[in-house]
C-alpha cells in the first residue's frame, strides 16, 4: 500500500512537473524571441555588423595619385565587403530581435545616427513577418498624427527610413501611410523623405499614387537645379513616378490576358456610362500620367538650360 502511494505520488510529480514544462514552452514560443532575455554579447556583435561597421566607401580616392589598377582594385574590394555585409544582415540567425533592441535602443535616445541602417537591415531581412511591419507602420501613423516638426530629427529619421519596412507587403494601409509621409512637408530638406516614400510607393502603389508622385515631380521643379545630393533624390522621385507606371501597365496587360479580349473595357454604346467608363480605364490614365512626366521632365530641363547659358 506505502509503495503504492509512492508510486502514485511519483507519477503525479512527473505530469505536474511535465506540464509545467509544457505551459512554459508554450509561453516561450507565444512570446517568440522576445520573450527571452538578450545574449549582451550577440548584441554587441548585432551592433557592430549594422550599426558601428567600418565604412570607408565615402572616403574619396585620388585615382591620379595611386593609378586606375590599385583605383579599380580598391572600389571592386569595397562592393564585395559592402555585398559580404549586407549577405550576413540578411541571413544571419537569431539575429531579428536584436535588431528590433537596437531600433528601440536608438529611438529613445536622442541621437539617430543608427536609425537608417537599422531599418535597412531590418528591411532586407527574410524573417520579417506582418507582426514586426506593423511594429513599424503603428510608430509611423503616431508620427504622422503629430504636426511636422524640423528638428524632431529622431522621428523624422524614424518615418524616413521606416518606409522602407513597409515596402515588404503592398496593401492599402502602407500605401496610404506612404503617400502621407511622401507628402508630410515641402522643405527642400525633406527631399530625401519624399524620396524613400516614392521608392516605397513604386513598389507597392497602385493608380492612388500616381497624382501624388506626379505632384512631387512638380514640387522639385521649384528648386530648379539640384545640387549632387539633391539630385540623387530627385531622380528618385522621377525614376519611381516611372517604375510605378511600368508596374501598373504589366499589371493591367496581365489583367487583361486573364480575360477574354476587350470584355472589361470593350465600349458598348448601348451601355449608360459605358463612354466615361472607357475614357476612365486604366490605360488611358497611364498614358496621360507618362504624358505629364514627359512635359515635368522638359520644364525642367528648359529651366536648366535658360539658367546655365543665361
Amino acid at each position: 500500500m506505502t509503495a503504492g502511494r509512492y508510486q502514485f505520488g511519483f507519477a503525479l510529480r512527473l505530469i505536474l512537473i511535465l506540464s509545467i514544462q509544457l505551459v512554459a514552452a508554450a509561453l516561450g514560443e507565444a512570446a517568440g524571441d522576445g520573450g527571452r532575455p538578450l545574449d549582451p554579447k550577440m548584441l554587441d556583435y548585432v551592433e557592430n555588423i549594422v550599426v558601428s561597421y567600418p565604412d570607408d566607401s565615402s572616403v574619396d580616392i585620388d585615382i591620379n595619385k595611386i593609378g586606375k589598377i590599385e583605383y579599380d582594385r580598391i572600389i571592386n574590394q569595397r562592393k564585395i565587403d559592402w555585398q559580404n555585409r549586407m549577405n550576413e544582415i540578411r541571413n544571419a540567425s537569431g539575429i531579428k530581435p536584436y535588431l528590433f533592441a537596437l531600433l528601440d535602443k536608438n529611438y529613445k535616445s536622442i541621437q539617430s545616427e543608427g536609425i537608417p541602417s537599422i531599418m535597412n537591415a531590418i528591411a532586407i531581412r527574410e524573417d520579417i513577418n506582418e507582426e514586426d511591419i506593423k511594429i513599424i507602420s503603428s510608430e509611423i501613423l503616431n508620427i504622422l498624427g503629430k504636426s511636422y516638426d524640423a528638428s524632431d530629427f529622431v522621428a523624422n529619421d524614424y518615418m524616413q527610413e521606416g518606409i522602407k519596412v513597409l515596402s515588404r507587403k503592398r496593401s492599402p494601409e502602407h500605401e496610404d501611410i506612404a503617400i502621407q509621409v511622401l507628402n508630410r512637408c515641402d522643405d527642400l530638406n525633406c527631399m530625401q523623405m519624399k524620396a524613400e516614400a516614392a521608392k516605397t510607393l513604386a513598389i507597392i502603389g497602385s493608380s492612388k499614387s500616381l497624382p501624388h508622385l506626379l505632384a512631387a515631380s512638380r514640387w522639385v521643379e521649384r528648386f530648379g537645379q539640384p545640387g549632387p545630393i539633391h539630385k540623387i533624390f530627385f531622380d528618385a522621385i522621377i525614376q519611381s513616378n516611372t517604375h510605378l507606371i511600368r508596374r501598373l501597365e504589366k499589371e493591367a496587360a496581365s489583367l487583361e490576358r486573364k480575360h477574354s479580349r476587350g470584355t472589361r473595357f470593350h465600349r458598348d454604346d448601348t451601355i449608360p456610362g459605358s463612354e466615361t467608363l472607357n475614357k476612365k480605364s486604366p490605360q488611358s490614365m497611364l498614358r496621360r500620367y507618362w504624358l505629364e512626366i514627359l512635359m515635368v521632365g522638359l520644364v525642367v530641363y528648359i529651366g536648366v538650360a535658360i539658367k546655365k547659358y543665361v
